[in-house]
């Protein structure tokens, strides 16, 4: 029985993190063709602990979330993202840059991620074959679960740690539309510019999201243009 665990030849620094911490001082193989690295381990009672927690062949497909003590939840979901999440970034609108946070799991793995991140921002999600993805695709929730995640840590995937420490030195920008209250003070900006695509422009904000925090407020859309 063996244990391989493959990275990408850019992350190979978090493969000797592994090494060292578990003691092992055997080969690192490089796949140049592949530009990937691995480690191989052999023992029985090692593979047999895996497995009676849940780590298995094609894990990916059939893993279900550990429940364990509150303070290790972080280290465990961090491990998990750093090697099934992921964080893009990309230019917008006056050199503003959009960041995404993605996770890809058992649908049970990303309910259990949504419960541990526990905020207010909803994600969308998707199907991709038999797993789940869900994405979170604005700077305040990604934010808060990069802070969740890597918040005091001390052992982490450097290349996602290095994108995090960049999204959270992001300053974010005063988010116009969230002091619109009120219906009256929506209707008033309407009736000011003479179209919705207008006061959004006019706020700064982009026209889906004028038009979802329309229906938060309780205006019907077939009301939309006769507000």
């Amino acid at each position: 029985a063996s244990l391989q665990i493959g990275l990408k030849e850019s992350d190979v620094t978090h493969l000797i993190k592994f090494s060292t911490a578990i003691g092992y001082d055997g080969q690192i193989y490089r796949n140049k063709k592949k530009q990937s690295v691995k480690i191989t381990l052999y023992g029985k009672e090692l593979i047999q602990d895996l497995i009676s927690h849940g780590i298995h062949p094609n894990k990916t497909h059939t893993l279900k979330p550990w429940h364990g003590p509150a303070h290790l939840m972080p280290h465990y979901w961090r491990g998990f993202f750093d090697g099934d999440g992921c964080i893009t970034s990309s230019l917008r609108k006056r050199e503003y840059r959009q960041w995404v946070v993605s996770l890809i799991g058992t649908p049970a793995i990303c309910r259990a991620f949504m419960r541990f991140v526990n905020i207010a921002y909803k994600p969308w999600v998707c199907k991709k074959s038999n797993l789940d993805v869900v994405h979170w695709s604005s700077i305040r929730p990604c934010k808060e679960i990069a802070m969740k995640l890597y918040d005091n840590a001390t052992c982490y995937l450097d290349r996602k740690r290095m994108l995090v420490d960049q999204m959270l030195s992001q300053p974010v920008r005063e988010n116009k539309i969230q002091v619109l209250t009120t219906k009256p003070m929506l209707v008033k900006l309407k009736k000011e510019h003479g179209s919705w695509e207008i006061v959004a422009k006019k706020l700064g904000v982009s026209r889906n999201g004028l038009y979802k925090h329309i229906r938060k407020l309780g205006i019907n859309r077939r009301q939309w243009n006769r507000q």
